[in-house]
């Protein structure tokens, strides 16, 4: 601020605020950016997951079924 009675902004102070304030921008965007990507890759690793637990559900199902035949025949 410049003045003595009446405050001005000079055009380098509004220049060096612009540059500031776009240098925040990009790093909250590259933030931004990286914290989707780890979203995305949980999400992935989350349907990796269900699938497993699906099979496991699977094998579960037909062990159980192994053991009623065997239960039923004997």
């Amino acid at each position: 601020m410049k003045g003595s009675v009446i405050p001005f902004v000079t055009i380098d102070e509004t220049r060096k605020l612009i540059r500031q304030s776009e240098a925040e921008a990009n790093t909250k965007q590259q933030a931004f950016e990286k914290a989707i990507q780890a979203l995305r890759l949980l999400e992935i690793q989350e349907e990796k997951i269900k699938v497993s637990i699906k099979m496991i559900d699977t094998a579960r199902q037909a062990i159980f079924h192994q053991l009623m035949k065997r239960t039923d025949s004997g």
